[in-house]
Formats: C-alpha cells, sequence, structure tokens
C-alpha cells in the first residue's frame, strides 16, 4: 500500500518492500518502471529490487519518492527515526 510520510521538511510518498510479486508490480507502476524487480520463477519472491541509478532495495527497506521525483531506498530502522505517516482525512 502507498502511504504519504512526512519528514521535517516535506511530503513524500514511500513503500515497504515485502518481496512479494503483488508489491513489485506497485512499486514498478508507482515508479514508471524506474524500479524493477526480478522475481525467482521457483517461488515467485525477490530479495532485490532495482532501481534506477544503480540503487538496490533489500526486503524490508522502504523505497522513498522524493520531491524531484528520484526514487532512494532506506532501512526501516532509519526510516522510522526520519519520517511519520500523515493521518488519513476522511470526508
Amino acid at each position: 500500500m502507498i502511504r504519504k510520510f512526512t519528514p521535517r521538511h516535506g511530503t513524500f510518498e514511500a513503500v515497504r518492500w515485502d518481496g512479494r510479486v503483488e508489491t513489485a508490480e506497485l512499486l514498478e507502476s508507482w515508479s514508471y518502471h524506474a524500479i524493477q524487480c526480478h522475481v525467482d520463477s521457483r517461488d515467485h519472491i525477490s530479495s532485490k529490487l532495482f532501481i534506477r541509478g544503480g540503487c538496490a532495495a533489500a526486503v524490508g527497506d522502504y523505497i522513498v519518492r522524493m520531491s524531484c521525483g528520484q526514487y532512494i531506498p532506506m532501512s526501516a530502522q532509519q526510516f522510522v527515526k526520519s519520517y511519520e505517516p500523515l493521518l488519513e482525512v476522511t470526508r
């Protein structure tokens, strides 16, 4: 699920990579194919995501879309220290 998060200096979208095919498809679509996943055909799970520019993300990492459109992987520990989720407002 794509959620919005806020650091001290803006609002960003992020997705936590869980290794599932469904999440890989969501990430590829969300990033306009800047993120690619190579899925193991035996178990339909991938341990790594590859991000345009040479970065890779491991299962458990967050993928953050910066305001400039760049995608960066971030460990869950660093992400939790840096960002907090925006509260969803229902109307």
